[in-house]
């Protein structure tokens, strides 16, 4: 049997550097299996568009995985292993994904 230990704590998260809302929506998707833009939205109480632009920096980030492409069936899953380099580091203080 393996045991894998948890990196997604809120210390390691808060040590990556993630906004609140970027921690309380990984926390979200460990208690749950999966986000939604709506349930981003709903958690943080905000806009449509910031809760695309912040699960897009997560997603380019390699902590979440995007399932669908658009619309309502469209969800986010936890990345295995996530690896943070520095640039992606600086995209999630940021709040936005690299190209924007």
């Amino acid at each position: 049997m393996i045991f894998r230990k948890d990196v997604y704590t809120e210390e390691y998260l808060r040590g990556l550097g993630l906004k609140e809302r970027q921690i309380r929506a990984v926390m979200y998707v460990k208690e749950r299996g999966r986000i939604t833009n709506r349930e981003y939205q709903k958690v943080n109480q905000v806009s449509r568009q910031t809760a695309a632009r912040e699960l897009l920096a997560l997603v380019e980030s390699e902590l979440l995985i995007r399932c669908g492409k658009t619309g309502r069936a469209t969800h986010y899953t936890l990345a295995e292993t996530p690896q943070i380099s520095g640039t992606t580091q600086k995209r999630l203080e940021l709040g936005r994904p690299e190209n924007v």
